[in-house]
């Protein structure tokens, strides 16, 4: 009787057939079996288990960390690492990616955007849009386009709201104004004291800098140690402000509204 435990061609007790899963993995020599053995075609995907082959059986040369596998539209190839800071860019469909440096001059550049057309940020559909710092939501704007502020809406007090008094009296033509306190004014702005405004270029120490005297039509005019001077803040034309709370207006500090302003306080 035929033997199913060998293979060969004789004696007569040996019948050259295999039974069903005859042959194992213990039966066969390590790297016994290569590619030269097997018939083009004759392992498929059936044959191949569900992720059974990984990486180290793909042979793509020059494995390195950071490599970036890709199809180049003939064969698997590899993107070498590009250089630190580097974003990896497409191209588009039928070309191959690369790797780039990262542009940022459009709407959210560090700085601003340089461009001269005019921007718009928001959203294409039916979601709110918020501003967030410190992982806080400041700024929200629904989507029937009403914002909401945390915390309320205020005046900017440096510009706004600050005020403080001559610390010695200045003539009709000095180009330096001495005052108690320079904390809160801005690098550079406008001023008044009595009925005149004065312009200034620099801050140093208690000192306004590089004033012009009579600005915007106003008459220059010496003042006395001790008056008041504080900043000026002017509205521009069809200009429209929604105060969220109380606004208070340091002494010596000036509101204009240009034609046809409105201020609302709620």
């Amino acid at each position: 009787m035929a033997s199913a435990s060998y293979i060969g061609t004789g004696p007569p007790d040996r019948d050259p057939t295999i039974t069903d899963d005859g042959v194992t993995t213990a039966k066969i020599q390590d790297d016994a079996v290569t590619t030269a053995k097997i018939d083009s075609g004759a392992v498929g995907t059936t044959e191949i288990a569900n992720n059974a082959v990984d990486g180290t059986k793909i042979a793509l040369t020059g494995n390195v960390q950071g490599n970036v596998m890709y199809y180049s539209g003939t064969d698997w190839v590899i993107l070498a690492p590009g250089t630190s800071g580097e974003a990896l860019k497409t191209s588009g469909a039928g070309a191959n990616p690369t790797w780039g440096a990262v542009s940022s001059t459009g709407d959210f550049a560090d700085g601003g955007d340089t461009a001269t057309v005019n921007r718009t940020l928001g959203n294409n559909d039916n979601f709110a849009m918020g501003f967030e710092t410190n992982a806080i939501n400041w700024l929200n704007i629904n989507t029937d386009g009403i914002p909401q502020i945390t915390g309320g809406l205020s005046a900017n007090k440096d510009t706004a709201g600050v005020g403080t008094t001559l610390s010695a009296g200045i003539t009709n033509s000095v180009t330096t104004i001495p005052i108690t306190s320079s904390t809160g004014f801005p690098a550079t702005g406008t001023v008044g004291v009595g009925t005149e405004e004065i312009t200034y270029t620099g801050v140093a120490g208690n000192t306004l800098t590089g004033a012009t005297r009579g600005a915007n039509s106003t008459t220059a005019a010496a003042h006395s140690s001790s008056d008041a001077i504080g900043t000026v803040f002017s509205t521009p034309s069809n200009y429209n402000a929604l105060s969220a709370g109380p606004v208070g207006i340091a002494v010596g500090s000036t509101i204009t509204l240009g034609t046809d302003s409105t201020w609302t306080v709620v």
